[in-house]
């Protein structure tokens, strides 16, 4: 009798272990922490729209591409200001109102800076009686930009902002910086960073000026 009670009760214990198993095995697959991995941002992914097109055909974003922009109101003007150019002339943003106006802030000690000056200096040449390239120099003397100028031959408006008045006037966070101005006078795109010859063709069209 007593051997029959201990085999029940085995019978008994082992069917609970069966249970319990099937419920741990039935909850496991129910959170299965490889159905909830999130998926991998691809490089095609991780991008900034700047709401132009064909900058984003023609400049894919890549880890050595990425291009940091920023959009500005376009019914706001840009600020107007006064610096001195390489003659000593005074020249105001003011001037230019109904002709386009790239400002372009940057500085001689600025690798990405030297590298986009002459492609910057080829669509000044190329739209000369369309387009203006106002080259706002941050804190540095004449005689080192006019050293620079003279050595690369450029023939752009360059602007000398000595003190960073101008430069935070338009919170400009680094070098370079372009700022688009319509010939209304209000800002049209904001690009912080090299520019590439696409984006530069993109800004300028944007502004009614294309081939």
């Amino acid at each position: 009798m007593s051997n029959r009670r201990w085999y029940l009760d085995a019978a008994l214990i082992l069917i609970v272990i069966v249970l319990g198993v099937l419920v741990v095995v039935r909850f496991a697959g129910s959170f299965d922490p490889a159905t909830e991995e999130p998926q991998a941002l691809t490089t095609e992914e991780i991008m900034v729209d700047d709401g132009n097109e064909a900058a984003a055909t023609t400049a894919p974003a890549t880890p050595e591409t990425v291009v940091i922009e920023e959009e500005q109101d376009t019914s706001s003007s840009a600020p107007d200001f006064t610096l001195t150019d390489l003659d000593g002339n005074s020249v105001s943003l003011s001037d230019y109102r109904g002709t386009p106006v790239m400002l372009n802030f940057w500085a001689t000690w600025c690798p990405p800076c030297r590298a986009e000056l002459p492609l910057i200096q080829e669509y000044q040449d190329k739209y000369a009686d369309e387009f203006v390239v106002l080259a706002v120099n941050g804190g540095e003397t004449a005689q080192e930009v006019q050293a620079f100028v003279t050595a690369q031959e450029f023939d752009l408006t360059f602007l000398l902002d000595a003190d960073f008045g101008v430069t935070d006037l338009y919170q400009v966070r680094g070098f370079p910086t372009s700022i688009f101005v319509g010939a209304d006078g209000a800002t049209q795109k904001i690009h912080i960073g090299e520019l590439s010859e696409p984006l530069i063709v993109a800004y300028l069209e944007l502004m009614g000026l294309s081939e």
